[in-house]
């Protein structure tokens, strides 16, 4: 039998199988093993904590369906959001998507209002250093978890991880090139 601090005198020696019983046989079992002289306050407080650990559980999956609600829902809309964001994207990376210098000195066509981005001319970007400054503010500005973070909208999520993906490998060309 289960030990619940009330020590074998309560239990007794239990028959049976010896065995893992279902479910049912070990709830069965708990309501056996409770002291027919359990004095009413140990009752009470035993009948409220099992009541709490039901509600907790309750919480917990109604929570957890929630999320799962949420999830999906984002899912749908950035599925949506690639049909409809995807070849505006492509279309501006088109010709460019190894080039940092012409990504950077172009975001401000593609990234959203609001996002705090300053337009840098192709003239400022000439020298490496400058290039790595710019660079390291844009991930400031469009990495995808500080987006999500600062309440970022889906739509603002999709093209921050697209620009993300695509600055990061330019980034990557540049440095084997030129740095």
């Amino acid at each position: 039998g289960i030990d619940f601090g009330m020590g074998m005198g309560a239990m007794g020696g239990h028959g049976g199988d010896g065995g893992a019983g279902s479910a049912r046989d070990s709830l069965a079992l708990q309501e056996e093993e409770i002291d027919p002289n359990e004095p009413e306050i140990r009752k009470q407080l035993r009948e409220k904590r099992q009541k709490g650990v039901q509600q907790r559980m309750a919480l917990a999956l109604e929570e957890a369906r929630e999320r799962e609600t949420i999830e999906a829902m984002e899912k749908a809309e950035r599925s949506e959001l690639a049909q409809y964001l995807g070849p505006k994207l492509e279309a501006w990376a088109k010709g460019k998507s190894d080039n940092i210098r012409a990504l950077l000195s172009t975001l401000q066509d593609v990234l959203w209002e609001g996002s705090r981005w300053k337009e840098v001319s192709m003239m400022d970007l000439m020298n490496p250093a400058q290039v790595k400054k710019q660079y390291r503010k844009a991930m400031i500005i469009m990495h995808p978890d500080k987006v999500k973070q600062k309440g970022g909208t889906t739509e603002q999520i999709f093209i921050a991880d697209y620009l993300f993906d695509l600055t990061n490998q330019a980034w990557g060309h540049f440095q084997m090139s030129e740095m």
